[in-house]
C-alpha cells in the first residue's frame, strides 16, 4: 500500500467517524411518539368537548377526567422516556445518549418544577392574578422547548432544525404579543377559549414533534454532520 492510498483511508475512516459521530437518526422514535402521544391528547379533548356538549347532565367525574388528559399524557411518556433512553443506551453514541437527557429534563422534568413553582408564586402573592401565572408557566415551557430544539440543531450543525424553531419562536411571540383566541369547542353554549400561543405550543409538541422525528430517521450527515 502506497502513501496516496493511506491517505485515501485515512480520510475515509475520519469521513466515517465524523458522521457517526454527529447522527441522532436513532432517537428518532422518541420524537414520534412524544408527537403522537401529545396529538391523540388533543383529540381526546376534542372528543370531551363534544361528549359534554351532548350530555344533559355534565357530572365532576366527567369533567376531573377531561381536565386531566394532560397528566395522562405526560405520565405515558414518562414511562415511555425510559424504555427508550434504556435501549439507546445499548445502540446509541454518546451524542444521542446526551441529547435524550436533555430532553428528559426539560419535556419531564421542567414540567413538574415549572408547575411546583407557578404554584408556590401563585400562593405567595395573593393578589397575583391566576391568568398572569398561567401565562407565565406555558411560556417558560415554550422557551426550554425551543432551547431544545436549537441546542439539538446547533450540536449537529443543522441548519434546517434551527430555521423551523425559529420559524416556531416567531408565530409564538408573534402570538403572545397579539393576544388572539380561538374556539376550539363548546359546552352548552359556552365557548371554550384557547389562546393562539397555546396553539402554536400544541403545533409544536404534537405535529412539529412527529415532523422531526421523521426528518432525524431520513437524515444524512454530510462532511461532519453539515446538510
Amino acid at each position: 500500500m502506497d502513501v496516496n492510498d493511506a491517505n485515501k483511508d485515512i480520510r475515509f475512516i475520519k469521513d466515517i467517524l465524523n458522521k457517526t459521530q454527529f447522527d441522532i437518526s436513532k432517537t428518532w422514535l422518541f420524537f414520534v411518539f412524544i408527537g403522537v402521544v401529545n396529538f391523540l391528547n388533543i383529540m381526546a379533548k376534542e372528543a370531551g368537548y363534544y361528549i359534554l356538549n351532548s350530555a344533559v347532565n355534565i357530572s365532576k367525574l366527567a369533567w376531573y377526567v377531561l381536565r386531566s388528559a394532560d397528566w395522562v399524557a405526560f405520565l405515558i411518556i414518562s414511562v415511555a422516556y425510559f424504555f427508550f433512553f434504556i435501549e439507546l443506551r445499548k445502540t446509541g453514541n454518546d451524542l444521542s445518549k446526551s441529547l435524550l437527557k436533555m430532553w428528559g429534563c426539560l419535556i419531564l422534568g421542567s414540567k413538574i418544577i415549572i408547575k411546583v413553582f407557578c404554584y408556590f408564586l401563585e400562593d405567595g402573592y395573593v393578589g397575583l392574578n391566576e391568568s398572569f401565572v398561567r401565562v407565565t408557566e406555558k411560556f417558560i415551557y415554550f422557551i426550554l422547548i425551543e432551547f431544545g430544539f436549537l441546542t439539538m440543531g446547533i450540536l449537529v450543525h443543522d441548519i434546517k432544525l434551527i430555521c423551523g424553531i425559529t420559524l416556531f419562536a416567531a408565530l409564538y411571540l408573534g402570538s403572545l404579543i397579539g393576544r388572539f383566541a380561538i374556539k376550539v369547542g363548546t359546552i352548552h353554549g359556552n365557548d371554550v377559549i384557547i389562546s393562539a400561543q397555546d396553539l402554536v405550543m400544541s403545533v409544536l409538541l404534537s405535529l412539529g414533534m412527529i415532523l422531526c422525528g421523521f426528518y432525524l430517521r431520513h437524515r444524512r450527515t454530510n462532511k461532519g454532520g453539515n446538510q
